[in-house]
C-alpha cells in the first residue's frame, strides 16, 4: 500500500450543534497480495483495521460513524506471482 487519500467530510454547523452531511472519506490504493499459496487473504479487513487503529490514535474523538473507509488494492505486476505468491520462495523481501 503506497497511496492514501483522506477527504475532509462535510458537516452543517448551527449555533452549538452540528449534523454530519458526509463522513470523512479514506481511500487506499496500491499493490497488496490477496492470496498466498492458494489461500485467500482478507486484505480489505486488514486495511480497514489498520486505518481505524491509526486514525483513532491520532484523532481520539473520532468515531466509526465519522469515517467511511474504501479499501482498494491491485495484484497486477510484470513479475509472475509477485503479489500472488505460491510459496515463501516467491516472496521478494522475506523477513
Amino acid at each position: 500500500m503506497d497511496k492514501l487519500y483522506i477527504g475532509g467530510g462535510n458537516i452543517l454547523n448551527d449555533y452549538g450543534s452540528y449534523r454530519m452531511k458526509q463522513p470523512i472519506s479514506v481511500l487506499t490504493n496500491g499493490r497488496m497480495s490477496n492470496v498466498f499459496g492458494g489461500e485467500p487473504i482478507d486484505i480489505e479487513s486488514i486495511q480497514q483495521k489498520a486505518i481505524w487503529k491509526y486514525l483513532s490514535k491520532v484523532l481520539p474523538r473520532l468515531t466509526p460513524e465519522d469515517i467511511a473507509i474504501f479499501p482498494n488494492a491491485t495484484q497486477r505486476h510484470r513479475v509472475p506471482h509477485r503479489y500472488k505468491p505460491e510459496n515463501k520462495g516467491q516472496i521478494p523481501q522475506r523477513l
